[in-house]
């Protein structure tokens, strides 16, 4: 497997996966807004893509230390995602939500980004590995 086909099958299950756990949790049949987040995350996922295949190639040519930096890209996605879906806006329009259980949010939302791009880098590596990429 090369770093392209590696990056795109992490990058495919992360979409499949977060549109499906996304799924299980919205009301039945999902709202319009839904659709938002499936184009959002598409979005995201593409950039996985992009950074995975980038990741890859270093680690491949000798940089070791990608963690921290996937973990942070991590972060910035998955609150780019909460704030990219909190401007779109939605849900009940005569509730009101308090500024700190927005920045509560966007904090969960970075640190879920942050978890799931290190899963994907430790799957990502383990395939780089096994496949003979290394």
């Amino acid at each position: 497997m090369t770093d392209n086909s590696i990056a795109l099958a992490c990058s495919s299950g992360l979409f499949i996966g977060t549109v499906a756990t996304a799924f299980a949790g919205a009301d039945k049949p999902p709202p319009l807004g839904f659709l938002w987040l499936v184009v959002i995350l598409a979005a995201v996922c593409v950039g996985v893509f992009v950074r995975l295949k980038r990741h890859l190639a270093a680690r491949r040519a000798g940089e070791r230390r990608r963690v921290g930096r996937v973990g942070v890209e991590g972060m910035i996605g998955g609150a780019g995602l909460a704030v990219a879906l909190a401007a779109i806006g939605g849900g009940e329009p005569s509730i009101l939500v308090p500024v700190e259980s927005r920045l509560l949010g966007l904090v969960f939302a970075a640190a879920v980004g942050a978890v799931l791009a290190l899963a994907v880098w430790s799957i990502a590596v383990q395939m780089q590995a096994r496949f003979g990429k290394t």
